[in-house]
């Protein structure tokens, strides 16, 4: 059961994705909305949402979804479909590859399935708990230790200067290493899951950008700060995952000295 639910979150992001990838390839045609400061919605961010949902109420009528544009539905089955339907819409705007779709599906607030898919790169990620992670249909390897880590980290508009300036030096002088942004938590996740980096910190996350990233890290032997004990809501969170060693470090580091800025 678990592996055909697993075929069907794959399919059902794929097609998402390249639903996606046709409004990027026409931009000129596409209305833009703004949010908030650097906080963009398209028509393809709705129509890509509005895709997943219709598909999950066709196949399975009982699932609960929580969408980042607003799409709510209770679960009377105990899975919750958790959604991102274009994660790094300022960069899909800009006819950026670095964006993506992003679905974990939680059974009962547990793990169960997840896919993450960035088109424009061809990427497919997905994972199922208890039956591994996958790249575009291969194993992912368990992550490599190496000397120098490299960082992808996300502070969004709305934090302060003195919060992006924090992670910079949390990465250079706290962990001695590297700093990447993408503007996209979905890509610099998928990233981390394939060894491109070993840790990714952000300060203003949601759900719906690290679900599926934390699913698939557990399968491929990454950790993640996220509790699912805890339950999900859509309120912002700080988070970490990738190699356990620099995931405990950043951690630990945030305990003792991100007081001030509210962690």
């Amino acid at each position: 059961m678990t592996s055909d639910f697993l075929n069907c979150l794959t399919d059902v992001t794929r097609c998402a994705g390249d639903l996606a990838l046709q409004h990027q390839r026409a931009l000129w045609k596409l209305t833009i909305e703004r949010k908030g400061k650097q906080d963009f919605v398209t028509q393809a961010d709705r129509e890509v949402e509005r895709f997943i949902v219709s598909r999950i109420r066709a196949e399975f009528p009982n699932d609960g979804v929580l969408g980042e544009e607003g799409a709510r539905q209770p679960s009377a089955s105990g899975r919750l479909w958790i959604i991102d339907p274009i994660d790094g819409t300022h960069n899909f705007i800009r006819g950026m590859p670095h964006w993506g779709v992003s679905v974990g599906v939680l059974s009962h607030g547990r793990p169960l399935v997840a896919a993450i898919y960035l088109p424009a790169m061809g990427w497919m990620l997905s994972a199922a708990s208890g039956l591994g992670a996958w790249f575009n249909g291969v194993a992912l390897p368990k992550p490599a230790t190496l000397e120098d880590v490299v960082a992808f980290t996300a502070a969004g508009p709305l934090l302060d200067t003195d919060s992006h300036r924090w992670l910079t030096t949390l990465v250079r002088d706290e962990l001695q290493g590297s700093e990447r942004r993408l503007g996209s938590a979905t890509a610099a996740l998928a990233a981390v899951a394939l060894g491109h980096g070993d840790v990714y910190v952000a300060l203003d996350d949601h759900i719906w950008d690290v679900c599926a990233a934390s699913v698939i890290f557990e399968e491929c032997g990454r950790t993640h700060s996220l509790n699912w004990d805890a339950g999900q809501s859509s309120e912002r969170m700080v988070y970490v995952g990738g190699s356990a060693e620099v995931v405990d470090k950043v951690r630990s580091v945030m305990a003792r000295r991100a007081s001030h800025l509210g962690l």
